[in-house]
């Protein structure tokens, strides 16, 4: 499948629609037409993917070497290159649509550098030009530096463009708006790197404790959540869906052959609301099991146990 994908850039957003879903477009824009010159080209070429969901799946959550866009998310867009022509997609909240778009009045992804001070034992100090990433930093420091999440880079930057996080900064002291108004309009992802950032452990083990479990069982909870509801969204098969990391057991009591399918998967939304409200977590349960029960066919109903785990 060849491919291209173009991202908003934020220095020339400055209706900050970026990240918005299409039904914002107009009330933020004063048109429903995308921009074409707002965007950066930040990848071309061919991939091993056959729909547009493996594409979001591909650049969403598992990177290609060298990929240096943004995850893809609401308000990219993806142009599938034909023989006699191309189709362009906006990644929309649920799913993609297919839009008016004009590839000619994008702009390529300009590379960013920095320059650093390189300091070593008996030599002379210089100064060097390197790109941003941190594989960039590890190739000349000999892969020394570890990654630090920075919730006001990756996340609290583009919530500043927010116009009821303006109007909160531009009426109120302080860093950052309260989470009461923030948090709605996080992703889960947002949220994950919210609280990598924490800088005291002992607040990300208040959290995690909140929900029966340590650091690393929380986040990989949370990343379990993510995953299911980005295939939830873009309209992916659900019953037959893969956790190739694997979700950990306890304290959700994942069964041994559940670790990686979508019977795993509920079980850990089941048990992380079961800890916010009980009456909830009922709701949710029923909800599934007339969904299941609702599969006509004999037929149908044995292929969605056999592949999910799920009781019909």
């Amino acid at each position: 499948m060849n491919i291209a994908i173009y991202q908003i850039n934020p220095d020339r957003d400055e209706n900050r629609v970026a990240f918005l879903n299409y039904e914002k477009l107009e009330r933020f824009q004063g048109s429903a037409a995308l921009r074409s010159e707002i965007y950066d080209k930040v990848f071309e070429g061919e991939v091993e993917c056959g729909t547009l969901e493996e594409v979001y799946q591909m650049f969403n959550l598992d990177h290609p070497d060298g990929y240096r866009g943004r995850s893809l998310s609401v308000s990219d867009v993806v142009e599938v290159v034909g023989e006699e022509k191309s189709t362009f997609h906006f990644c929309d909240s649920i799913g993609f649509r297919e839009v008016d778009f004009d590839p000619d009045m994008t702009e390529p992804l300009k590379e960013k550098k920095i320059k650093v001070v390189l300091c070593e034992p008996g030599k002379v100090a210089r100064v060097a030009e390197i790109g941003t990433e941190l594989s960039d930093l590890q190739r000349v420091e000999g892969g020394l530096s570890e990654p630090f999440y920075a919730f006001e880079e990756q996340v609290y930057a583009a919530m500043r463009k927010n116009p009821i996080i303006q109007h909160h900064h531009a009426n109120h002291p302080g860093i950052y708006a309260p989470a009461w108004k923030t948090i709605e309009f996080m992703t889960i992802g947002n949220i994950i790197t919210l609280y990598d950032s924490l800088k005291e452990t002992d607040a990300k083990d208040l959290v995690a404790n909140a929900y029966g479990c340590s650091r690393g069982v929380f986040y990989n909870y949370m990343e379990t959540i993510r995953v299911l509801r980005n295939k939830c969204a873009h309209g992916g098969c659900i019953y037959r869906m893969d956790f190739p990391r694997g979700i950990k057991r306890l304290p959700a009591d994942i069964s041994a052959d559940c670790r990686h399918n979508i019977k795993g998967g509920i079980d850990v939304v089941r048990y992380i609301l079961g800890c916010i409200s009980q009456t909830r977590k009922t709701e949710l349960e029923n909800e599934i099991h007339n969904l299941v029960c609702s599969i006509q066919t004999n037929e149908a109903k044995k292929v969605v146990a056999q592949t999910s785990k799920l009781e019909c």
